[in-house]
Protein backbone atom coordinates (compact mmCIF):
# COMPACT_ATOMS: atom_id res chain seq x y z
CA UNK A 1 0.00 0.00 0.00
CA UNK A 2 1.28 3.56 -0.61
CA UNK A 3 2.78 6.24 2.00
CA UNK A 4 0.19 8.79 3.74
CA UNK A 5 -0.76 11.15 0.49
CA UNK A 6 -1.61 13.58 3.48
CA UNK A 7 2.12 14.11 3.96
CA UNK A 8 5.03 15.87 2.16
CA UNK A 9 8.02 13.57 1.67
CA UNK A 10 10.57 16.48 0.59
CA UNK A 11 13.76 15.04 -0.53
CA UNK A 12 16.24 16.75 1.89
CA UNK A 13 18.45 14.42 2.64
CA UNK A 14 21.41 13.72 -0.14
CA UNK A 15 22.48 10.54 -1.59
CA UNK A 16 25.60 9.07 0.17
CA UNK A 17 28.35 9.47 -2.64
CA UNK A 18 31.65 9.45 -0.71
CA UNK A 19 33.31 7.04 1.77
CA UNK A 20 32.95 7.51 5.45
CA UNK A 21 33.70 6.39 8.81
CA UNK A 22 31.55 6.90 12.19
CA UNK A 23 31.14 5.07 15.38
CA UNK A 24 27.56 3.33 14.12
CA UNK A 25 25.86 2.63 10.93
CA UNK A 26 22.38 2.46 11.49
CA UNK A 27 20.06 1.03 8.06
CA UNK A 28 16.75 1.84 7.57
CA UNK A 29 15.30 5.45 8.75
CA UNK A 30 12.12 4.72 10.39
CA UNK A 31 11.24 5.44 13.54
CA UNK A 32 13.49 2.50 14.93
CA UNK A 33 16.09 3.70 12.79
CA UNK A 34 16.37 7.36 13.78
CA UNK A 35 15.07 6.46 17.51
CA UNK A 36 18.83 4.35 17.03
CA UNK A 37 20.50 7.69 15.81
CA UNK A 38 19.04 9.92 17.92
CA UNK A 39 19.77 8.56 21.39
CA UNK A 40 23.71 7.06 20.25
CA UNK A 41 24.09 11.00 19.04
CA UNK A 42 22.99 12.10 22.01
CA UNK A 43 25.35 9.80 24.35
CA UNK A 44 28.49 10.87 21.75
CA UNK A 45 28.25 8.06 19.37
CA UNK A 46 28.89 9.27 15.70
CA UNK A 47 26.35 7.83 13.78
CA UNK A 48 25.27 7.40 9.95
CA UNK A 49 21.74 6.38 8.54
CA UNK A 50 21.30 5.16 5.38
CA UNK A 51 18.05 4.99 3.37
CA UNK A 52 17.32 3.04 0.93
CA UNK A 53 14.26 5.45 -0.31
CA UNK A 54 13.04 8.35 1.84
CA UNK A 55 13.15 9.37 5.36
CA UNK A 56 9.80 8.02 7.33
CA UNK A 57 8.57 6.45 3.89
CA UNK A 58 8.06 2.40 4.88
CA UNK A 59 5.53 1.59 7.81
CA UNK A 60 6.51 4.24 9.98
CA UNK A 61 5.00 6.49 6.93
CA UNK A 62 2.01 4.12 6.69
CA UNK A 63 1.16 4.60 10.53
CA UNK A 64 -1.63 6.43 11.75
CA UNK A 65 0.90 7.85 14.63
CA UNK A 66 -1.65 6.81 17.80
CA UNK A 67 0.95 6.75 20.79
CA UNK A 68 -0.62 4.21 23.06
CA UNK A 69 1.05 2.20 25.36
CA UNK A 70 2.41 -1.60 25.56
CA UNK A 71 3.10 -3.27 22.21
CA UNK A 72 -0.55 -4.09 20.73
CA UNK A 73 -2.57 -5.51 23.09
CA UNK A 74 -4.98 -4.77 26.63
CA UNK A 75 -2.95 -4.94 29.39
CA UNK A 76 -5.26 -7.65 30.24
CA UNK A 77 -3.89 -9.37 27.74
CA UNK A 78 -0.57 -8.67 28.35
CA UNK A 79 -0.60 -9.79 31.67
CA UNK A 80 -1.98 -13.15 30.25
CA UNK A 81 1.16 -13.19 27.54
CA UNK A 82 3.99 -11.79 29.57
CA UNK A 83 2.70 -12.34 33.20
CA UNK A 84 2.36 -8.81 35.51
CA UNK A 85 5.76 -8.47 36.40
CA UNK A 86 6.66 -8.32 32.90
CA UNK A 87 3.45 -6.69 31.38
CA UNK A 88 3.98 -3.79 34.16
CA UNK A 89 6.92 -3.13 33.22
CA UNK A 90 6.09 -2.99 29.26
CA UNK A 91 3.70 -0.56 30.45
CA UNK A 92 5.38 1.87 32.39
CA UNK A 93 8.84 2.10 29.67
CA UNK A 94 5.85 3.19 26.50
CA UNK A 95 4.62 5.63 29.16
CA UNK A 96 8.10 6.96 29.35
CA UNK A 97 8.17 6.53 25.48
CA UNK A 98 4.90 8.66 25.66
CA UNK A 99 6.17 11.06 27.66
CA UNK A 100 9.26 11.43 25.81
CA UNK A 101 8.79 11.90 22.43
CA UNK A 102 5.99 14.53 23.81
CA UNK A 103 8.57 16.37 25.56
CA UNK A 104 11.11 16.40 22.52
CA UNK A 105 8.27 17.55 20.30
CA UNK A 106 7.65 20.39 22.31
CA UNK A 107 11.00 21.44 23.90
CA UNK A 108 12.49 21.42 20.19
CA UNK A 109 9.13 22.90 18.61
CA UNK A 110 9.19 19.59 15.77
CA UNK A 111 6.29 20.11 13.53
CA UNK A 112 4.94 16.81 13.19
CA UNK A 113 1.17 17.21 14.06
CA UNK A 114 1.17 16.99 17.80
CA UNK A 115 -2.66 16.61 18.75
CA UNK A 116 -3.34 15.77 22.37
CA UNK A 117 -6.28 14.89 22.09
CA UNK A 118 -7.26 11.59 24.09
CA UNK A 119 -7.99 8.18 23.39
CA UNK A 120 -11.17 6.29 23.92
CA UNK A 121 -11.39 2.41 24.46
CA UNK A 122 -14.86 1.44 23.47
CA UNK A 123 -16.99 -2.00 24.68
CA UNK A 124 -19.84 -3.28 21.55
CA UNK A 125 -21.09 -5.47 24.00
CA UNK A 126 -21.57 -7.01 28.05
CA UNK A 127 -18.40 -9.32 27.35
CA UNK A 128 -16.56 -6.20 26.25
CA UNK A 129 -17.80 -3.71 29.25
CA UNK A 130 -16.96 -6.59 31.54
CA UNK A 131 -13.36 -6.30 29.90
CA UNK A 132 -12.99 -2.45 30.18
CA UNK A 133 -14.00 -2.72 33.83
CA UNK A 134 -10.96 -5.03 34.35
CA UNK A 135 -8.46 -2.95 31.90
CA UNK A 136 -9.35 0.06 34.01
CA UNK A 137 -8.76 -1.64 37.55
CA UNK A 138 -5.57 -2.96 36.04
CA UNK A 139 -4.31 0.14 35.16
CA UNK A 140 -5.00 1.85 38.11
CA UNK A 141 -2.50 0.29 40.21
CA UNK A 142 -0.29 1.45 37.62
CA UNK A 143 -1.25 4.70 37.83
CA UNK A 144 -2.39 5.26 34.10
CA UNK A 145 -4.95 7.51 34.12
CA UNK A 146 -8.33 6.46 32.46
CA UNK A 147 -11.93 7.82 32.93
CA UNK A 148 -14.98 5.30 32.58
CA UNK A 149 -17.71 6.62 30.14
CA UNK A 150 -21.47 5.83 29.97
CA UNK A 151 -22.98 5.89 26.22
CA UNK A 152 -24.67 9.31 27.37
CA UNK A 153 -21.16 10.52 28.18
CA UNK A 154 -20.04 8.54 24.93
CA UNK A 155 -21.89 10.75 22.67
CA UNK A 156 -20.45 14.18 24.12
CA UNK A 157 -17.50 12.92 21.94
CA UNK A 158 -18.72 11.39 19.19
CA UNK A 159 -22.41 10.73 17.79
CA UNK A 160 -23.14 8.43 15.23
CA UNK A 161 -23.07 5.56 16.63
CA UNK A 162 -24.04 4.35 20.63
CA UNK A 163 -21.53 2.03 22.62
CA UNK A 164 -22.40 -0.24 25.62
CA UNK A 165 -19.34 1.86 27.50
CA UNK A 166 -15.99 3.54 26.89
CA UNK A 167 -12.71 4.10 28.65
CA UNK A 168 -10.71 7.58 27.94
CA UNK A 169 -7.00 7.36 27.90
CA UNK A 170 -6.19 11.50 28.88
CA UNK A 171 -2.55 10.65 28.02
CA UNK A 172 -3.13 9.09 24.74
CA UNK A 173 -1.84 11.32 22.02
CA UNK A 174 -1.21 11.81 17.94
CA UNK A 175 1.63 12.79 15.53
CA UNK A 176 2.36 12.41 12.47
CA UNK A 177 5.43 9.90 12.49
CA UNK A 178 7.34 10.76 9.39
CA UNK A 179 7.14 14.17 9.89
CA UNK A 180 8.15 13.51 13.22
CA UNK A 181 11.53 11.51 12.10
CA UNK A 182 12.15 13.92 9.48
CA UNK A 183 12.10 16.79 11.78
CA UNK A 184 14.36 15.35 14.22
CA UNK A 185 16.54 14.26 12.28
CA UNK A 186 16.93 17.93 10.58
CA UNK A 187 16.83 19.88 13.68
CA UNK A 188 19.43 17.66 15.57
CA UNK A 189 21.74 17.47 12.02
CA UNK A 190 21.55 13.53 12.74
CA UNK A 191 24.25 12.41 9.10
CA UNK A 192 20.86 10.55 6.83
CA UNK A 193 21.17 9.65 3.46
CA UNK A 194 18.62 8.70 1.30
CA UNK A 195 18.42 6.63 -1.71
CA UNK A 196 21.40 5.20 -0.30
CA UNK A 197 20.70 0.98 0.31
CA UNK A 198 23.25 -1.08 1.57
CA UNK A 199 24.06 -3.09 -0.66
CA UNK A 200 26.84 -5.38 0.88
CA UNK A 201 28.61 -5.36 4.52
CA UNK A 202 31.48 -7.22 6.31
CA UNK A 203 32.67 -7.49 9.17
CA UNK A 204 36.56 -7.21 9.20
CA UNK A 205 38.07 -7.64 12.63
CA UNK A 206 37.03 -4.86 14.82
CA UNK A 207 35.14 -2.93 12.77
CA UNK A 208 32.13 -3.41 9.94
CA UNK A 209 32.32 -2.24 5.61
CA UNK A 210 29.33 -1.38 4.96
CA UNK A 211 28.85 -1.01 1.07
CA UNK A 212 26.23 1.17 -0.42
CA UNK A 213 25.75 1.98 -4.45
CA UNK A 214 28.24 4.54 -4.76
CA UNK A 215 30.72 4.62 -1.35
CA UNK A 216 31.36 2.89 1.37
CA UNK A 217 31.22 2.87 5.39
CA UNK A 218 33.61 2.03 7.79
CA UNK A 219 32.18 1.74 11.10
CA UNK A 220 32.57 0.27 15.18
CA UNK A 221 28.93 -1.30 14.89
CA UNK A 222 26.43 -1.83 12.51
CA UNK A 223 22.69 -2.03 13.44
CA UNK A 224 19.81 -3.54 11.07
CA UNK A 225 16.85 -1.53 11.63
CA UNK A 226 14.48 -2.82 9.23
CA UNK A 227 12.28 -5.86 8.13
CA UNK A 228 14.18 -6.16 4.70
CA UNK A 229 17.54 -8.28 4.50
CA UNK A 230 19.13 -9.05 5.78
CA UNK A 231 17.07 -11.42 8.11
CA UNK A 232 19.69 -13.58 10.50
CA UNK A 233 16.48 -16.04 10.56
CA UNK A 234 13.97 -13.64 12.28
CA UNK A 235 12.06 -14.04 10.19
CA UNK A 236 10.75 -17.31 11.07
CA UNK A 237 9.58 -15.94 14.24
CA UNK A 238 7.38 -13.07 12.51
CA UNK A 239 4.35 -12.46 10.52
CA UNK A 240 3.40 -9.59 8.01
CA UNK A 241 0.25 -7.38 9.40
CA UNK A 242 -1.33 -4.47 7.63
CA UNK A 243 -3.23 -1.87 8.00
CA UNK A 244 -5.47 0.63 6.15
CA UNK A 245 -6.31 4.12 6.79
CA UNK A 246 -8.79 6.42 4.84
CA UNK A 247 -9.78 9.78 4.73
CA UNK A 248 -12.87 11.27 3.88
CA UNK A 249 -13.58 14.73 1.41
CA UNK A 250 -13.33 17.95 3.46
CA UNK A 251 -16.10 18.29 5.63
CA UNK A 252 -17.80 21.61 6.86
CA UNK A 253 -17.00 22.93 10.32
CA UNK A 254 -20.56 22.05 11.28
CA UNK A 255 -20.68 18.14 10.11
CA UNK A 256 -17.68 18.16 12.32
CA UNK A 257 -19.11 19.10 15.29
CA UNK A 258 -22.09 17.09 14.66
CA UNK A 259 -20.03 13.87 14.63
CA UNK A 260 -17.15 15.08 17.26
CA UNK A 261 -18.41 17.29 19.50
CA UNK A 262 -14.99 16.65 21.18
CA UNK A 263 -12.03 15.58 19.14
CA UNK A 264 -11.16 12.14 20.12
CA UNK A 265 -9.56 9.18 18.73
CA UNK A 266 -12.09 5.93 19.40
CA UNK A 267 -10.61 2.13 18.89
CA UNK A 268 -13.00 -0.51 18.96
CA UNK A 269 -11.44 -4.07 21.19
CA UNK A 270 -11.12 -6.91 18.64
CA UNK A 271 -8.22 -8.02 17.60
CA UNK A 272 -8.87 -6.77 13.80
CA UNK A 273 -9.97 -3.18 15.29
CA UNK A 274 -11.53 -0.20 14.03
CA UNK A 275 -10.26 3.37 14.66
CA UNK A 276 -12.25 6.31 14.09
CA UNK A 277 -11.15 9.73 14.26
CA UNK A 278 -11.17 13.73 13.24
CA UNK A 279 -7.91 14.58 11.38
CA UNK A 280 -8.03 18.08 10.37
CA UNK A 281 -11.52 18.67 8.29
CA UNK A 282 -11.74 15.36 7.44
CA UNK A 283 -13.20 11.85 8.97
CA UNK A 284 -11.04 8.94 9.38
CA UNK A 285 -11.96 5.26 9.33
CA UNK A 286 -8.50 2.83 9.88
CA UNK A 287 -9.21 -0.69 9.35
CA UNK A 288 -7.08 -3.54 10.27
CA UNK A 289 -7.32 -5.33 7.14
CA UNK A 290 -8.99 -3.72 4.19
CA UNK A 291 -12.61 -5.64 3.90
CA UNK A 292 -15.90 -4.57 4.94
CA UNK A 293 -15.13 -1.10 3.62
CA UNK A 294 -18.70 -0.01 2.72
CA UNK A 295 -20.12 -1.70 5.31
CA UNK A 296 -17.94 0.09 8.11
CA UNK A 297 -18.53 3.28 6.28
CA UNK A 298 -22.08 3.17 6.63
CA UNK A 299 -21.63 1.65 10.19
CA UNK A 300 -19.67 4.79 11.30
CA UNK A 301 -20.43 7.77 9.64
CA UNK A 302 -24.38 6.81 9.24
CA UNK A 303 -25.94 10.11 7.11
CA UNK A 304 -22.10 11.39 6.07
CA UNK A 305 -21.83 11.33 2.70
CA UNK A 306 -18.41 10.03 3.26
CA UNK A 307 -16.48 9.84 0.24
CA UNK A 308 -12.78 8.31 -0.13
CA UNK A 309 -10.54 11.21 -0.59
CA UNK A 310 -6.79 9.77 0.63
CA UNK A 311 -6.09 6.58 1.23
CA UNK A 312 -2.55 4.79 2.79
CA UNK A 313 -0.95 2.33 5.00
CA UNK A 314 1.09 0.14 5.26
CA UNK A 315 2.74 -3.69 6.58
CA UNK A 316 4.84 -4.27 9.35
CA UNK A 317 6.63 -7.25 10.76
CA UNK A 318 4.96 -8.84 14.01
CA UNK A 319 5.90 -11.35 16.49
CA UNK A 320 4.01 -13.76 18.14
CA UNK A 321 4.54 -12.25 21.61
CA UNK A 322 3.92 -8.67 19.92
CA UNK A 323 7.59 -7.74 20.53
CA UNK A 324 10.20 -6.61 18.33
CA UNK A 325 13.69 -8.14 17.91
CA UNK A 326 16.44 -5.75 19.98
CA UNK A 327 20.28 -7.73 20.10
CA UNK A 328 23.11 -8.17 19.34
CA UNK A 329 23.80 -10.63 16.48
CA UNK A 330 27.81 -10.45 16.70
CA UNK A 331 29.65 -8.39 18.94
CA UNK A 332 29.33 -5.40 16.10
CA UNK A 333 25.94 -6.20 14.26
CA UNK A 334 22.89 -5.50 16.35
CA UNK A 335 19.18 -6.01 14.99
CA UNK A 336 15.84 -3.74 15.84
CA UNK A 337 13.33 -5.32 13.77
CA UNK A 338 10.19 -5.82 13.75
CA UNK A 339 7.80 -3.58 15.38
CA UNK A 340 4.37 -4.84 15.99
CA UNK A 341 1.28 -3.54 16.17
CA UNK A 342 2.64 -0.57 18.03
CA UNK A 343 4.96 0.32 16.00
CA UNK A 344 5.64 4.13 16.86
CA UNK A 345 6.09 3.59 20.89
CA UNK A 346 7.97 0.18 20.53
CA UNK A 347 10.32 1.48 17.67
CA UNK A 348 11.20 4.56 19.55
CA UNK A 349 11.58 2.06 22.88
CA UNK A 350 13.27 -0.01 20.84
CA UNK A 351 15.96 2.49 19.95
CA UNK A 352 15.99 3.89 23.19
CA UNK A 353 17.62 0.98 25.00
CA UNK A 354 20.46 0.18 21.71
CA UNK A 355 23.17 1.64 23.48
CA UNK A 356 22.63 -1.14 26.44
CA UNK A 357 22.98 -3.72 23.44
CA UNK A 358 26.09 -2.07 22.37
CA UNK A 359 27.61 -1.82 25.55
CA UNK A 360 26.10 -5.42 26.69
CA UNK A 361 24.53 -3.94 29.77
CA UNK A 362 21.26 -6.44 30.88
CA UNK A 363 18.28 -4.84 30.78
CA UNK A 364 14.56 -6.31 31.79
CA UNK A 365 13.02 -5.03 28.89
CA UNK A 366 15.93 -5.82 26.52
CA UNK A 367 14.98 -9.96 27.72
CA UNK A 368 11.96 -9.44 26.84
CA UNK A 369 13.00 -8.06 23.37
CA UNK A 370 16.24 -10.81 23.01
CA UNK A 371 16.50 -12.08 19.83
CA UNK A 372 17.51 -14.89 20.89
CA UNK A 373 13.86 -15.64 23.17
CA UNK A 374 12.63 -18.18 20.72
CA UNK A 375 15.14 -20.76 20.80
Amino acid sequence: MPKNPCIDFPDVFVVLQNDASCDVVIVGAGIAGISCAYHLQQAGYSVIVLEKDVVGSGATGGSSGILYYGSGTNFTQAKELYGPKKASLLWKETDQTIKDIINIIEKNKLDCGLRKIGGIMVAKNNDQVDLLKQEACNLAGLNIPTIPLTPAQLNKHYTLQAFEAGLYFTDVVQIDPAHFVSELARHFNIPLYEKSPMISYEQQGDVVVVKSQAAKITAKHLIIASNLEPLFGLEKQWKMEGSVIMASQALSKEEQLRIWPTQSIIWTMEHEYDIIYPHYERAILELYRFKDVDQKIARYYPGVEYRIDKRWGGTWAKTNDFMPFVGSVTSRIHVAVAMGDQGIVMGWTAGSKIQAVIKEKKDPLLEMMSIKRFE
